[in-house]
């Protein structure tokens, strides 16, 4: 059995507005207009798939709003954003050599390498799947696939666990059963019917 997590208010909570919160006291400038422009733009959906890097992202940004800031710098304000889910870290713990363990997510390069480098848990994973290095955003079907390839499985082997309904869908029209997270405890339960403990 090959069971995939999703990463991000799954494994990990995170708060997007913690960095816009940080960048707009920088610079003395209204919250909501850093998020809306830095998260809910097409160039932030071409970061976490990779199409553009770090130094393109921070120079859009700096363009916009008259700044200089550094990749460095920009960093320290968009990456410290994430907190453990330590209930989910110690159930994963649970599962480790007995399945297959997986992660698929949507995530960019900065946020990449601050989860990497801050949570060892991870390494716990047999593989780790980024959408930055994928090339792909879930819920497209293409990086369902592209993990069953590598992983060398069979759909019907798989598990997937989001905190997204449209990504649980797009698993499932792959043909992966797929289990909507919604808390620790249910998903005990919900592992615990499937046979998976």
């Amino acid at each position: 059995n090959h069971l995939i997590f999703d990463l991000g208010n799954t494994l990990i909570n995170f708060n997007l507005h913690l960095a816009s919160e940080r960048l707009a006291k920088e610079f003395q400038m209204p919250e909501e207009e850093i998020y809306h422009y830095l998260f809910r733009s097409d160039f932030f959906v071409q970061f976490e798939k990779g199409d553009i890097g770090p130094v393109e992202l921070v120079s859009k940004f700096n363009q916009k709003f008259d700044q200089d800031l550094t990749v460095s710098a920009f960093d320290d304000a968009f990456s410290p954003i994430f907190a453990p889910r330590t209930e989910m870290i110690s159930l994963v713990e649970t599962l480790v050599g007995k399945y297959e363990l997986s992660i698929l997510s949507n995530t960019n390069v900065l946020h990449w390498r601050y989860l990497e480098g801050n949570y060892p848990f991870l390494m716990q994973f047999d593989n780790r799947f980024y959408s930055f290095i994928m090339r792909a955003l879930k819920p497209n079907p293409d990086i369902f696939n592209r993990v069953l390839s590598q992983t060398r499985t069979e759909p019907g082997e798989c598990l997937f666990i989001d905190d997204l309904e449209i990504h649980v869908e797009g698993a499932r029209r792959s043909g992966i059963d797929a289990i909507h997270f919604q808390g620790e405890e249910k998903l005990r339960d919900t592992l615990r019917e499937k046979g998976i403990n």
